[in-house]
């Protein structure tokens, strides 16, 4: 599910000047039931400057990781890793690497990897 947004940007509302973008909120497991497919969404929002949230969907309770690399293939930060039950997940990102500090400006890619699936997406942070 997406929301589209009509701001006008020096001219008049329409599909030229609107956004495609996921929901604000995704919760953990919601009255939809279990999702019947793997999906990880674009970030949202993106460019972000101070936090961004990734969303995915688990078909069954999995091992999972979701890490952050730099434009150069270099691991930023593990969000996480660990066991997931099925369902909707939403994970915040604050920009910073493993030792707290900001990972500055610039394009990155998310990775989530289960045991059977490995997805990547692009982000770009803008300080």
């Amino acid at each position: 599910m997406h929301w589209r947004a009509s701001i006008p940007v020096g001219g008049t509302p329409g599909r030229a000047n609107s956004v495609l973008a996921p929901p604000t909120s995704v919760a953990s497991e919601t009255d939809e039931g279990t999702p019947r497919s793997f999906s990880l969404f674009q970030n949202y929002p993106n460019p972000f400057n101070s936090e961004t949230h990734i969303a995915f969907h688990l078909p069954r309770t999995e091992h999972l990781s979701l890490k952050i690399f730099n434009l150069t293939g270099q691991l930023v930060t593990t969000l996480m890793e660990g066991v997931y039950r099925a369902g909707r997940h939403r994970i915040p990102w604050d920009g910073r690497d493993d030792r707290g500090e900001s990972a500055g400006s610039g394009i990155f890619f998310y990775r989530l990897t289960t045991e059977t699936l490995q997805s990547t997406r692009t982000m770009v942070l803008v300080k």
